[in-house]
């Protein structure tokens, strides 16, 4: 859902690729990626180490914290109220192809590093 590639096109010139599908991030998560990679990019031109604060939390924390709040009445409320809303809908949904795809992928950007 995400990748990267750096291609180097001479000695010292260099692209950096990255492909990511829309749901791996919003505006916002992408303005973060942006600005953090070129603080990271400033930094090992200049030969300095990693300028990033350490992550307070890592997402296995988060994780688990969400998974001791939704617990109890709390998750038996939410599965019922999700029961409820959907019990209507179709075991399956009959989606027709679009033909959209990445032979018609269109690209957003070039965003430059400085």
């Amino acid at each position: 859902m995400i990748r990267g590639r750096l291609i180097r096109m001479s000695e010292q010139e260099h692209v950096f690729l990255l492909m990511q599908h829309h749901i791996v991030s919003d505006g916002w998560s992408l303005g973060v990626l942006v600005r953090e990679l070129s603080s990271l990019y400033r930094a090992f031109v200049a030969g300095e180490d990693d300028p990033l604060p350490p992550l307070a939390i890592q997402y296995p924390d988060y994780a688990a914290w969400q998974r001791q709040w939704l617990s109890g009445e709390r998750l038996s409320n939410q599965a019922q109220y999700w029961r409820s809303n959907l019990s209507d809908a179709p075991a399956r949904l009959a989606l027709r192809r679009t033909g959209r795809g990445r032979r018609n992928s269109r690209l957003v950007g070039p965003v430059c590093l400085s």
